[in-house]
């Protein structure tokens, strides 16, 4: 990653949150032919929502809510394919935690893709439960004390 990356959290209000949107439903939505619906959206107010940006241009992103006093779930991850396996997704994640850390929280928690469980656990993420489908694929909640 020899660009300059920049993270920071998205308003719901700004162009940045529209790119967002757009970026979730092209890399995690198409490809299980499925579309960003209004009902998919109708909570993205309750998440903190952050981002990866190269010379102001949005290429990953993420989101986070409380799901307790000590827990966050991170959903929504994905780095747009250009800047995928450049530790991208990784340094996202290590914002994300940081700003979680900061807050108060002690615990992440999140629902990964079977093609992400590498991923995860790489970051220090365990598996907490046995395998579920969600959106027609199999995934396994993990965790992570902060």
């Amino acid at each position: 990653m020899s660009e300059l990356i920049e993270f920071k959290l998205i308003d719901l209000n700004s162009v940045d949150y529209l790119v967002e949107k757009q970026l979730r439903e092209d890399l995690l939505r198409k490809p299980l032919g499925l579309i960003l619906t209004h009902e998919d959206l109708r909570y993205d107010h309750l998440f903190t929502h952050a981002g990866a940006f190269i010379q102001g241009h949005l290429v990953g992103c993420l989101i986070w809510r409380n799901v307790s006093e000590t827990c966050v779930q991170i959903k929504q991850v994905c780095v747009h394919p250009a800047y995928q396996g450049r530790q991208m997704g990784s340094a996202m994640m290590r914002f994300a935690q940081q700003e979680i850390a900061k807050a108060g929280y002690q615990e992440i928690m999140l629902h990964a893709r079977i093609n992400a469980w590498s991923f995860y656990r790489r970051l220090g993420y365990e598996f907490s439960s046995d395998e579920f489908k969600e959106v027609g694929i199999i995934h396994r909640e993990m965790r992570k004390i902060l």
